[in-house]
């Protein structure tokens, strides 16, 4: 395997990995906010 396909590949898994931490982040978020302060945030993005 040449080097660009093994960085478009990291590059990829990264980008997956970095969207699982964001949900995991916003699930543990919405646990310790109140409901509606959690639903205008997701609003606001």
């Amino acid at each position: 395997m040449d080097i660009l396909n093994i960085e478009n590949l990291t590059g990829i898994l990264t980008e997956k990995n970095s969207q699982k931490n964001e949900k995991m982040r916003r699930l543990s978020l919405s646990r310790k906010l109140p409901f509606s302060e959690h639903r205008e945030e997701k609003f606001s993005r």
